[in-house]
């Protein structure tokens, strides 16, 4: 056509280059976030936990299911009350006349060492503390601390500079000694013939204890940017400390799966929620507070839909009865389908004593005797692939929503005609039918036990980080309420400029953002139930329920510890230099 311009075939070839060369990146930029997420690193549960789980929901009342996910952060409410009813006297007077901070930091002493004590006997074998033992040791440790202390603070200078950080080898120095004290010479000599987990166990407190100081320092980076314009390059921050801190702790643990999730999150998923909440509670401008919040959601909504969207299109299918738990705990029951399953790395008894019934310890007995044989069709491989990939477990992932639909696929389905059958015909779900088995091609894939397993762990992630995230918000701003009303509140840092005229502005983003922050629990929650026809939340609670010392351990400890951080008395600051 004349006039028309000609447009050489080498720009298409140049556009459609960079086009690849663009969705190459971002595919790889997206590979290295997953990969960086403790829900997606490839995590599974074992045998025994889905058993232990299925177990549990199908014999915990609504009642108690209920209960546990409501009341477990009411205990530490309840002893932080009680804790800032402990008056605090002006530090300027001395450390003789200060009592109520020696009272706080014997109560700090004693939570971080009940927290301890009760985490040997789940990370080194053989170590087996009665209730009675490990608060003799919490006695023991916090008292020997607290003379101490303040025979070398009546030395030195009252306040001690970042009194919690400088006093805490010596600590766990007295801790050690009191540990070896009450628990006698039987459980020590059983300690020092697993040297390689007490090694791993020490290097997991430490971890702790350098993640419970960062927080606090990044806190103060934070109000001193505050106003100015590196503000937005520190919210920024905080994701990146969530993530490094996620991965180290994970690699502490990483020998004891089933125990991952938790260690985890109740660990730095607290951390970062807490101080989200006291940065967003302090901040000053709208601004930063708008970028706290789209930042943590953002990454939130992106890790809870991009990491889950992979596995469930694989795996599950858009019948409303179907159950996952129920299908893979049939599948583990058929003893001939379990025997053509490639169980590489796939662990029969966890780590973590569940309580199973007669006829689960006997399966698992038998399941443990099946030899390993690992053969992973080719067209299943699970190896990650880059763009236009056609493998199931390494497909290219959309970022889509919850509310978008997911396509049709075939749901786990277990042969139920073998004559290793382990299970009577009255306990097989409806959903599971005859029909279904031979006409699904999953039937005969012999990776579909690591896959579900590996599911099921990331359920356990997010949805767990879901609910720290959406009750941290809601217990900050009750917290800061009540505080102004105690005579404590002039020695806290955070109520610097909080009045009972004001405090309902100061906590009103706070409780804006915990209502988003529930809203993503709920449809989170929704949109397992629509894919994997589970209740995520009977899956939440059976993680409160069956590991509560650990949890309210830890959640007592690092709340004491936050506090303690805020009180003038424990000097973050050099200000009594």
């Amino acid at each position: 056509m004349p006039g028309a311009t000609v447009i050489p075939p080498s720009f298409h070839h140049d556009s459609l280059n960079t086009h690849q060369s663009s969705r190459a990146w971002l595919w790889k930029c997206q590979q290295t976030w997953k990969q960086l997420q403790v829900s997606y690193y490839g995590g599974k549960y074992s045998v025994h936990r889905v058993l232990a789980l299925d177990q549990y929901k199908r014999t915990t009342s609504f009642t108690r299911l209920l209960l546990t996910c409501i009341g477990t952060p009411l205990p530490t409410v309840v002893f932080v009350l009680i804790q800032e009813s402990i008056p605090l006297q002006d530090p300027n007077a001395g450390w003789r006349e200060n009592y109520g901070f020696w009272i706080r930091a014997a109560i700090l002493a004693f939570v971080i060492s009940l927290m301890v004590s009760d985490q040997t006997r789940f990370l080194i074998n053989g170590v087996i503390l009665s209730r009675r033992q490990m608060i003799l040791v919490s006695v023991c440790a916090s008292c020997a601390f607290i003379m101490c202390a303040t025979t070398i603070v009546a030395n030195v200078t009252f306040p001690v500079p970042f009194f919690a950080i400088v006093m805490s080898p010596l600590f766990y120095l007295l801790l050690l000694m009191s540990y070896r004290i009450v628990a006698g010479s039987s459980i020590w000599r059983e300690i020092l013939q697993h040297q390689d987990q007490f090694i791993r166990f020490i290097t997991f407190v430490f971890t702790e204890v350098m993640i419970a100081a960062t927080y606090p320092a990044y806190e103060m980076l934070f109000r001193l940017a505050e106003g100015s314009r590196y503000q937005l390059l520190v919210i920024v921050l905080l994701p990146i400390i969530k993530v490094v801190a996620k991965n180290i702790v994970m690699r502490c643990m990483v020998h004891m799966e089933d125990m991952v999730p938790e260690a985890v999150i109740f660990t730095v998923d607290f951390f970062n929620a807490i101080y989200i909440a006291s940065c967003m509670q302090s901040a000053t401008s709208d601004i930063a507070i708008a970028a706290m919040a789209i930042t943590d959601l953002s990454q939130t909504i992106l890790i809870r839909t991009v990491t889950i969207s992979t596995k469930l299109r694989a795996i599950v299918g858009n019948n409303r009865e179907y159950d996952m738990i129920i299908a893979v705990c049939f599948l583990c029951r058929d003893l001939e389908m379990y025997e053509k399953q490639c169980r590489e790395h796939i662990r029969v008894n966890s780590c973590f004593p569940h309580k199973l019934s007669c006829e689960n310890k006997a399966l698992l007995e038998s399941l443990a005797k099946i030899p390993i044989e690992c053969r992973i069709e080719h067209d299943m491989n699970l190896s990650t692939r880059g763009p236009g990939s056609s493998s199931i477990m390494g497909a290219k992932v959309s970022h889509f929503c919850v509310r978008n639909k997911i396509p049709v696929i075939h749901r786990i389905v277990p042969e139920p005609t073998s004559s290793n059958l382990l299970v009577s015909a009255q306990s097989t779900p409806s959903c599971i039918n005859d029909k279904s088995l031979h006409n699904s091609p999953l039937a005969s894939r012999n990776t579909i036990l690591r896959e579900t397993l590996e599911v099921l762990f990331s359920i356990e992630c997010l949805v767990v980080t879901a609910y720290l995230e959406a009750a941290i918000p809601f217990f900050y701003s009750t917290y800061i309420v009540i505080m102004i009303y105690l005579p404590s509140a002039q020695y806290h840092s955070e109520m610097n400029g909080i009045t009972s005229e004001n405090v309902g502005s100061k906590v009103l983003y706070l409780n804006l953002f915990g209502l988003l922050q529930v809203l993503s629990f709920v449809l989170l929650v929704s949109m397992i139930k629509r894919n994997c026809g589970m209740q995520a939340w009977c899956q939440l609670a059976f993680v409160l329920d069956t590991q509560m010392s650990l949890v309210q351990g830890k959640l007592v400890a690092w709340v004491v510890v936050t506090l303690c951080f805020r009180v003038v008395h424990f000097d973050f600051t050099f200000h009594f230099i």
